[in-house]
C-alpha cells in the first residue's frame, strides 16, 4: 500500500512539473531539475531511510537467539526452529538444512528476522544526504515558480498591462454616448 503511495505521489509530482514548467521560459530546465531533485530524494529518503529504521529498530529491540536451519528457500528466507521450539522466518542468505545458527529477531515482529548477532546502530548518512536533496529540490522549485510570478507582477510589465486598459480621456468630460 505505502508502495502505491509513494508511485501516485511521484506520479502527482511530475504532472506539476509538467503543468507548471511546461512553458518555454527561462525558469522550464531551473524547474525541471527541481522536481527530478525531489523525486530522486524522495525515492533515497523513503527507500534507504525504511532500511536504516529496520536496522535501528532490530538494533534496539532484537532478541538473539540459537536454532536449527528446518527449510530454505529460493528468495534468501530460511525457517529457523529456536531453542524454545518456536519457529521463525529469517531473511538471508545462512546456511544449509540442519545447520546450527545465531539469529536476532524481532520480539514485535515487524522487522525481519537476522542471520548473525545484533547489528551495529546505523550511521544513518544516506537518508540525510537524500533528504538533503529533497530539500534542495524544493527550494529549486520554489525560486522556479517564485520567479515566474516575479516575472509576471514585475512592476514594468504591470504599467504596460495598465497602460492599455486607461482610458486618456479627460476626467470632466462626460464618456460618449452609446448609441442603440
Amino acid at each position: 500500500m505505502a508502495a502505491l503511495f509513494a508511485i501516485g505521489l511521484q506520479v502527482l509530482m511530475l504532472i506539476a512539473g509538467a503543468v507548471l514548467f511546461s512553458d518555454t521560459s527561462r525558469h522550464r530546465v531551473a524547474g525541471w531539475a527541481g522536481v527530478v531533485l525531489l523525486s530522486v530524494g524522495y525515492w533515497g529518503t523513503g527507500s534507504l531511510g525504511g532500511h536504516d529504521a529496520d536496522q535501528q529498530a532490530i538494533h534496539d529491540r532484537g532478541v538473539t537467539g540459537v536454532g536449527v536451519v528446518t527449510k530454505t528457500r529460493d528468495d534468501d528466507m530460511a525457517q529457523v526452529r529456536l531453542g524454545d521450539g518456536t519457529t521463525i522466518n529469517v531473511s538471508g542468505d545462512g546456511p544449509g538444512v540442519g545447520s546450527t545458527v545465531e539469529v536476532i529477531y524481532d520480539p514485535l515482529h515487524r522487522v525481519d528476522a537476522l542471520f548473525g548477532p545484533r547489528p551495529a546502530a546505523p550511521g544513518g548518512r544516506v537518508p540525510k544526504v537524500f533528504l538533503a536533496v529533497m530539500i534542495a529540490g524544493s527550494v529549486v522549485i520554489a525560486s522556479s515558480v517564485a520567479g515566474r510570478f516575479g516575472e509576471a507582477l514585475d512592476p514594468r510589465r504591470l504599467r504596460r498591462r495598465h497602460a492599455l486598459v486607461v482610458d486618456d480621456a479627460p476626467v470632466d468630460k462626460a464618456p460618449p454616448e452609446v448609441e442603440a
